[in-house]
């Protein structure tokens, strides 16, 4: 059973039990796409919402439950640093972009 978590803040987690790290890929860059698509009005006013997102996999990429949070997080703040509404996960699963110094890639709507 997939399931969603507020983290705290903006920050959400969603674990995808069963799921490889090319699988969780894909799940998070259709929801990253589904967001973009759903603007919020508010008072009159039209807000675009955009998601960055981290992808981890466990036990591929951490030892521990806070080690696998805290590479998550670092995926996730990649993506904001690369530019924002993407994907940033390990390994590199996508050719169109090259991954920076520490794996990652943005991954991008084609």
């Amino acid at each position: 059973m997939d399931v969603v978590a507020r983290l705290g803040g903006e920050e959400f987690g969603v674990l995808l039990p069963g799921s490889d790290q090319l699988d969780a890929t894909a799940v998070a860059e259709r929801l990253r796409m589904v967001i973009a698509r759903c603007p919020v009005v508010h008072a009159g006013t039209t807000l675009l919402v955009t998601a960055s997102i981290g992808v981890v996999s466990y036990p591929q990429h951490a030892q521990t439950r806070d080690h696998l949070l805290e590479r998550a997080d670092r995926a996730l703040y990649q993506a904001k640093r690369t530019g924002r509404d993407r994907v940033c996960g390990q390994p590199c699963t996508s050719t169109t972009d090259a991954p920076d110094q520490e794996g990652h890639v943005g991954l991008r709507n084609p």
